[in-house]
């Protein structure tokens, strides 16, 4: 991971970041997943973790995701992972800028959508072993940067 932001700026208008925004937004709702939107910035959050779900109320805080929209001069609109940077333990040490890390294209929503799902997923426990090598296999045959 590495901190792009001095390669990629904020995509430009904020109506063409709502248009991206509004896709993405809709493909995840779809899936099942809870989206808080302020375009170029997306938190995502698996609703299980919320209410009666024991399983959910376990992992809780950690099935929120924030994705960010930039403008990579190279790439275009792209979406980016936004990961907390290192925090050193200590008081009064301020928090590091957190890392982005690209994604994919903006208009690739199914496979932006895809790699979401899969941050924030809270596996059932009455799920077959065989759904995770499923994911497994699907992630070594196919290169996530071959999209950018």
């Amino acid at each position: 991971m590495s901190d792009q932001t001095d390669t990629a700026e904020t995509v430009t208008t904020m109506a063409d970041a709502e248009t991206h925004v509004d896709r993405l937004v809709c493909a995840l709702e779809k899936r099942g997943l809870e989206v808080a939107a302020r375009p170029p910035v997306l938190a995502v959050k698996n609703p299980r973790v919320a209410g009666t779900d024991a399983h959910g109320r376990l992992m809780s805080p950690g099935m929120t995701q924030e994705v960010l929209l930039l403008d990579d001069e190279e790439r275009g609109p792209t979406w980016c992972w936004v990961w907390p940077g290192m925090r050193s333990g200590e008081r009064g040490v301020p928090d590091p800028p957190p890392q982005i890390e690209a994604l994919c294209p903006a208009g690739d929503i199914q496979f932006a959508t895809d790699r979401i799902v899969k941050v924030v997923r809270l596996r059932d426990p009455e799920d077959s072993p065989s759904d995770d090598t499923a994911d497994t296999n699907e992630q070594t045959t196919r290169n996530p940067t071959s999209h950018l």
